[in-house]
């Protein structure tokens, strides 16, 4: 890989551990906030997914949506086929608790799921570009 893609590509791993640290933090709290948890799994997968796009130098799409994102993965990497549960699962994070009028947050145990599938997305990733 180039040095300037894969420079990009830890910028946005960088990014999704972030968004990792952040949820963890709201769910450890006295009070926790499994709906912005759950916002920040899904954006943890998604720059993860981006970032790995990124290391090969292809262009994605502007998109919240991770199964089009994991799709354009395993046409580079066919063994990205074992995220589609999480990919699938973590996806409508992005907005289901977010707006009204849907419900304030999933249960805390649905939001720690979240953040073990967004932790595995981001470790299989950086497995794959051996990071």
């Amino acid at each position: 890989m180039q040095p300037e893609v894969l420079r990009e590509a830890q910028d946005w791993l960088a990014r999704a551990e972030q968004d990792l640290e952040a949820a963890e933090a709201l769910l450890a709290r006295a009070r926790p906030l499994p709906g912005i948890v759950a916002y920040h799994t899904q954006q943890a997968a998604e720059k993860a997914l981006k970032g790995f796009l990124a290391a090969h130098n292809q262009p994605f799409e502007r998109t919240h949506e991770l199964v089009p994102l994991l799709n354009a993965c395993r046409q580079l990497d066919p063994a990205f086929v074992q995220l589609l549960a999480a990919a699938e699962t973590l996806s409508p994070y992005a907005t289901r608790f977010r707006y009204p009028p849907g419900p304030l947050a999933p249960s805390v145990p649905d939001a720690e799921q979240a953040l073990r599938l967004a932790r595995d997305l981001i470790g299989f990733v950086r497995r794959q570009l051996g990071l």
